[in-house]
């Protein structure tokens, strides 16, 4: 903030204890002071202290005086400020909130942060971004903590705090385009075998339902016996599990259009079959009734936090790509989250209809699908090779033919001059 009241402060220590001063004019121009002690406090600890209340008393006589003084407020308070604003109206999911919070560490630990709001120019931005680019940070976090940033001007612009976005003109950083692991046809075989030969663990069960759904780690985590209709053969996406702070929860699936309905195969059907008699199995066991509001992946509970972790589907599945020896395309061990990838890609190799891969995977559009899921592959393009040269030498329909095609002309060898 830009301190037009309280312009002076400062720390001073008395019995163990750190004091902050603050030194303002009254109406009269005489000069005056406000104490406050900080007990228990290291002086770093005081200091930050001090900071904070000095910006309450100058934002409280600001105020008084019928000043907006929010953009005089440092670059950090305000986005924090704005960040706070957004999860208190419930504008963004939790888990989006948590990512935008971990990205105010980069405005806080750099220079950037201390500058009035207002006051903010192009050239520290992009200044600002070189540092962290120098500092070995992602592109896609990169990316993200100047989303935040422009997130809260562009809102300072819409209130009238401010006349314009100052760094509307800092081109957003990009993030270049990830080529995606997905598992090699052989090794879905591998895999499928052992899947076959196994019994329906919550580990093996979510590596199932993800290979023949395409569904996400956290909306198979959160999947209910109720979301399954097996007269219909197929299962309703109603929500997820998210995590933040090391803190799981339920949300809604992701997307615009987060509910959707995906198709059973009849290998999936029967996987599922086996898993619900074993689950009934351990209810038995454990002297708990089965319920269809049970977690298909989860424990045999009737608490609403008993669906498996997916940390530990991660780890699980994991052991799993390890022991089978699996490969991507890339040559990397494949991810859980590949699996989806692998779904995607071999449905639409397959010549799936584009739109109904689209509608399988939750994307609001069928682009989305192409761009993010179905990459090419080499036996695709081999296919689509063939399938033009067959197109281009395939008989004419036309009523033309060549001299040598009509059985009712005689074939002349050509003249000296090419002529018939």
């Amino acid at each position: 903030m830009e301190f037009v009241r309280f312009t002076n402060c400062h720390l001073r220590k008395r019995n163990n204890e750190w004091i902050g001063v603050v030194r303002y004019k009254d109406d009269a121009g005489e000069w005056r002071s406000k104490q406050r002690t900080f007990p228990g406090q290291s002086k770093r600890q005081a200091k930050a202290a001090l900071e904070e209340w000095r910006n309450e008393l100058e934002e409280a006589w600001a105020l008084d005086q019928g000043f907006d003084v929010s953009t005089y407020q440092s670059v950090e308070v305000y986005v924090r400020k704005y960040l706070d604003n957004l999860q208190e109206t419930g504008a963004r999911a939790r888990s989006t909130m948590a990512t935008y919070r971990h990205m105010l560490k980069h405005l806080e630990r750099n220079p950037i942060g201390k500058v009035p709001f207002r006051d903010l120019e192009p050239k520290q931005v992009e200044e600002w971004m070189i540092s962290l680019r120098e500092a070995g940070k992602s592109p896609a976090t990169i990316q993200k903590a100047y989303n935040v940033l422009h997130g809260a001007y562009a809102q300072a612009v819409e209130r009238g705090q401010l006349p314009y976005d100052p760094i509307a003109s800092v081109s957003r950083p990009k993030v270049p385009a990830t080529k995606r692991n997905a598992i090699k046809k052989s090794d879905c075989s591998k895999l499928t075998s052992y899947l076959d030969l196994v019994d329906e663990s919550p580990v093996n069960m979510s590596i199932i339902l993800a290979l023949y759904t395409g569904m996400r780690e956290g909306e198979i985590c959160a999947l209910r016996w109720s979301d399954i209709d097996f007269d219909d053969n197929t299962i309703t996406v109603m929500r997820s599990v998210a995590r933040d702070d090391g803190v799981t929860y339920i949300k809604e699936p992701k997307g615009k259009k987060p509910l959707r309905t995906i198709p059973i195969p009849a290998v999936l059907r029967k996987h599922l079959l086996s898993r619900r008699e074993i689950m009934r199995d351990e209810c038995e066991t454990m002297i708990v009734p089965f319920k269809e509001s049970m977690y298909v992946t989860g424990k045999p509970s009737l608490s609403p936090k008993a669906y498996e972790d997916p940390h530990q589907v991660w780890h699980g599945w994991k052991t799993v790509a390890s022991s089978l020896g699996l490969r991507g395309t890339m040559g990397k061990t494949p991810t859980f989250h590949d699996l989806r990838h692998t779904y995607a890609t071999m449905a639409i190799a397959e010549g799936a209809d584009i739109k109904s891969v689209q509608t399988i995977l939750g994307h609001a559009k069928a682009q989305t699908t192409l761009d993010i899921y179905a990459d090419t592959t080499s036996e695709a393009m081999r296919k689509t090779a063939d399938l033009t040269a067959g197109a281009l030498r395939a008989p004419s329909v036309s009523s033309f033919t060549t001299r040598r095609e009509s059985p009712s002309q005689e074939v002349r060898p050509l003249g000296k001059h090419f002529a018939a």
